[in-house]
C-alpha cells in the first residue's frame, strides 16, 4: 500500500513524516507519524479529534502495520487523558518543586545508588555555610577570576566547582544535579561520570572567561557542569517525561 508523506519533518529527528488516515463519523482527516521516532504529532486540534474506539477507522484504507500503530497511539492518548484527570503527579513535594519552574521525573529511578552524585551534593552543601560566613573574601579566594586565570597555581578551577553564593543558588544547582545526575552516573560508571563533571565545569569557566577575559568578578558554582549532565541525559533519555508546571 502506498503511504502518503506529510509536508513536515520531525521535530526530533527531522526525517519526512509519514500521513496516517484517521476518520470519525462526522470527518475524514489525517495524522503525522514518524516511522524512525515511532511517535505521532498532532496539530490543528486533531488530537481531541480522534475517536476513542475503533468504530470510526477507515475500511479498506488500512494495513496491519498502520492499524497496530495506530492502535498504539490511542492507547497512549487515553492514557495520557486518565492521567491529566487523576491530575498526576498528586505528591505535594511535586507540586511545590513544579511551581518554582523545576522539573519533575515521571518515572526513571536509578538502580542504583548514586554515590559520587551525593558526595558532590554533600560537599557543595559543607561548603557554603563557611562561605556565607565570610562571603566577600571566601567568594573572591575560591571563585575562579577572569582577569587572574593563573593565581594560586590553577586550582580555583577546582575550588569554584564547590562555591555557592547563597542556599537558593546552592538549592537551584543540587536539586538539577540530584535530578538529571544519578541516570548519567548511572549510565557512565563514576571514573567517567566525574570526568564529564571536571571537562564541563572547565570548558564552562574557560568560555566565559574568553568572552570576558578582563572581568574581575569571581566565576562560582557547578551551573557549568550541571549544563554538560542535562545535555548528556537528554541526548542518552530522549523519551523519558520531566513534569513541569505550565
Amino acid at each position: 500500500m502506498h503511504k502518503k508523506r506529510s509536508a513536515y519533518l520531525c521535530p526530533t529527528c527531522s526525517d519526512r513524516m509519514l500521513l496516517i488516515p484517521m476518520a470519525t463519523e462526522d470527518e475524514e482527516f489525517d495524522i503525522d507519524y514518524c516511522r524512525n521516532c515511532a511517535s505521532f504529532w498532532f496539530s490543528n486540534g486533531k488530537l481531541d479529534r480522534l475517536p476513542t474506539d475503533r468504530a470510526g477507522e477507515i475500511p479498506n484504507r488500512m494495513d496491519p502495520d498502520q492499524l497496530a500503530r495506530e492502535t498504539g497511539a490511542l492507547v497512549e492518548v487515553q492514557e495520557v487523558r486518565r492521567r491529566s484527570a487523576e491530575d498526576e503527579p498528586t505528591e505535594m513535594w511535586t507540586h511545590i518543586i513544579v511551581m518554582m519552574g523545576l522539573p519533575v521525573e515521571e518515572n526513571h529511578p536509578s538502580h542504583k545508588q548514586p554515590l559520587a552524585t551525593w558526595s558532590i551534593a554533600a560537599l557543595c552543601t559543607v561548603v557554603i555555610p563557611i562561605t556565607l560566613t565570610y562571603p566577600g573574601s571566601l567568594v573572591y579566594n575560591l571563585g575562579f577570576i577572569p582577569n587572574e586565570p593563573f593565581r594560586y597555581g590553577g586550582i580555583n578551577l577546582l575550588t569554584s566547582f564547590f562555591t555557592h553564593g547563597c542556599w537558593a543558588h546552592l538549592f537551584g544547582n543540587i536539586y538539577s544535579l540530584c535530578v538529571f545526575g544519578d541516570n548519567v552516573e548511572e549510565r557512565l560508571g563514576v571514573r567517567s561520570y566525574l570526568l564529564m563533571l571536571l571537562a564541563g565545569s572547565i570548558a564552562g569557566t574557560l568560555a566565559h572567561s574568553l568572552f570576558d577575559s578582563r572581568s574581575g568578578v569571581p566565576l562560582i558554582g557547578v551551573s557549568d557542569s550541571i549544563s554538560a549532565i542535562i545535555v548528556y541525559y537528554a541526548l542518552q533519555f530522549p523519551r523519558e517525561r520531566l513534569c513541569f508546571l505550565l
